[in-house]
Order: C-alpha cells, then structure tokens, then sequence
C-alpha cells in the first residue's frame, strides 16, 4: 500500500529523522534505524530494530546526499492501522510481529505491537510497543 495514513488516533512523537537521499520511502513505512539514518524494514528480522513510521513520503534521488524526513516514534499512546500478512482471527491483546512487504502477523516472537480490535481481519488496528532501541539491552 503506497503511501498511506496509518495513524488512527492518540499521542504522537514527530521527529526529523536522517535518510539517504538514494532511499525510498512511502508514507505510513515502518522504519529501522540504520547507521542514524532511516531505511523502510524489509523482514521479519528488523523486530529488533523498528524505530519509526514515516509521516512523509521520500523519493528516491541520486546518491551522496542525506535529507531529512518527519517521522513518529513508535510509543504505546498511538494506535495505528496496518495490514495483515492474511486474514487472521485477531484477539484484543494479541502480540503482532513485523512481515515482510510492511505488514503485520500475528505472533509473540520479537513482536512489536499489540492489538486493540477483534475479529477476523485483514487490516489491524495496534499500539506500538517501546522498541529495546529506547530501553537499552534487556538481557
């Protein structure tokens, strides 16, 4: 889904963030920091480093530049809307992980969200949990 409003309701942290000016990102991508600059996730791998939602979209452009985009903090006062790998039978509660191409499943693994709906969905609305990326190491 190309550039999307995601947000729903609730606080929201807006930050300028880094990104190279050869990254693309749409609206509404779930973000990993990289090196201080944010990229779109792209696995089920990037659980552990989800940093933020883009507020903006950001066209791709030749390399060598950096430039600066509006991005919310992923915090547990938002809740947001995000599409489901399939349609699944969400209970209120249930732990989401990251899927691969900017969706949701349901799964406790290294999730990163929790959801706040019930029923046999495609789309779900979550609130974010707070990534280890702002807790520091919890081992």
């Amino acid at each position: 889904m190309a550039n999307v409003e995601r947000y729903r309701h609730g606080q929201l942290s807006l930050v300028d963030a880094s990104v190279d000016s050869n990254v693309a990102i749409e609206k509404g991508d779930l973000l990993r920091l990289v090196a201080n600059k944010v990229i779109p996730v792209a696995a089920i791998t990037d659980n552990l480093t989800l940093y933020a939602i883009a507020e903006q979209a950001h066209p791709a452009r030749a390399a060598g530049m950096v430039d600066n985009i509006t991005v919310a903090l992923t915090n547990p006062l938002s809740t947001w809307e995000f599409d489901l790998d399939v349609s699944t039978v969400i209970t209120f509660g249930d732990n989401l992980q990251i899927f691969a191409a900017q969706r949701l499943r349901k799964g406790d693994i290294d999730s990163v969200a929790r959801a706040v709906e019930a029923g046999t969905l495609t789309t779900v609305k979550c609130v974010f949990k707070l990534p280890v990326l702002f807790l520091g190491d919890l081992t």
